[in-house]
This record gives structure tokens, C-alpha cells and sequence, in this order.
């Protein structure tokens, strides 16, 4: 059994807010991670797990955009910079 932690993995509602704050809609999300809409719809409603590369994509994406896209970038960055702290944690 290893001693390390999963990542906290994005919530439904995590990538919701994301996709809104930069004026996103779910087709336009998928054409950036290059799934199919019905993923990120699944993704959004908690019917699939979201998995970990996307904060990481969603926030190299939106660091070329507009100020507050590259907020969310930040908070993406710092979404990832807590994931990283569950991983050791007990």
C-alpha cells in the first residue's frame, strides 16, 4: 500500500466555474483538451471523474487570453499547487 495521497481531483463544479469565468461553453472546452462535448458534459454534470491533466491544460490555455482569463490561470495554478499538497499528506 503506498503512503501517497491521490491528487484532489477537479469537481464538476470546479470546471463549471472555469468554463464560465473565461466565457466558455462545453463544446469549446472540449476542442481545447481535444475530447468530445459529451465527455465534458459528463464531466460537469459528476458523471465522470475529471482527470488530473486538465487544470493543467485549461490554465495553459487560458494564460495566452485576456486579463481575467489569465486570472483563472492562476487559480488553475493554484488549484494544481493544492492538489500537490495532498499528495504525502496523511
Amino acid at each position: 500500500m503506498s503512503d501517497i495521497a491521490p491528487q484532489r481531483r477537479m469537481s464538476g463544479d470546479d470546471l463549471r466555474s472555469i468554463r464560465d469565468r473565461l466565457g466558455m461553453t462545453n463544446p469549446g472546452i472540449a476542442e481545447v483538451l481535444g475530447v468530445r462535448e459529451d465527455t465534458v458534459k459528463k464531466w460537469v454534470a459528476k458523471k465522470d471523474p475529471i482527470p488530473y491533466r486538465v487544470p493543467s491544460e485549461l490554465a495553459a490555455y487560458a494564460e495566452h487570453l485576456s486579463d481575467e482569463a489569465q486570472d483563472v490561470a492562476r487559480d488553475l495554478k493554484d488549484f494544481l499547487s493544492e492538489s500537490l499538497d495532498w499528495i504525502g499528506s496523511p
